[in-house]
């Protein structure tokens, strides 16, 4: 099973227009996901902060977060979804910015990252990490 069609990914849901702090939402995604090497956590940990990040300033509620796990080969896929039909730019940031860095680092973090439409309007933006591309130890359970 491919980690896109996980049928019971783990779900987050936020129902504030503030954005939560952003330590709870990490620490959620690191309970969730407690077994995976601690590189590859780390990486999911980057991640999900950044699209979430980049859901609040610029997107529109209400905001979801969803976590699919696949084992085999071993892949953890994060979604946020928003209302806003506008679709995320990659920056171009200079080094003296402080902003504009988010998804260039998920593009460069991810396996693969994209965006899918939500039935209804808006949106659902992802990154699939996997541990196999960077030559991560597996994670538990996987072949």
């Amino acid at each position: 099973m491919s980690v896109e069609n996980d049928p019971e990914p783990l779900i987050l849901g936020l129902t504030t227009e503030q954005m939560p702090p952003l330590v709870q939402v990490r620490r959620w995604t690191a309970i969730a996901l407690a077994d995976l090497d601690d590189d590859h956590l780390q990486t999911v940990l980057l991640i999900s902060t950044e699209l979430l990040t980049n859901a609040y300033e610029h997107g529109s509620s209400p905001y979801g977060v969803r976590l699919r796990r696949g084992r085999s080969p071993c892949r953890v896929r994060v979604e946020v979804d928003d209302t806003s039909p506008e679709q995320p730019v990659v920056g171009r940031s200079r080094i003296a910015d402080t902003r504009g860095r988010g998804l260039i680092m998920v593009d460069k973090l991810s396996w693969k990252w994209g965006v899918s439409p939500l039935p209804g309007g808006g949106k659902t933006v992802w990154a699939t990490i996997s541990c196999e591309q960077e030559g991560w130890i597996p994670c538990a359970g996987s072949t």
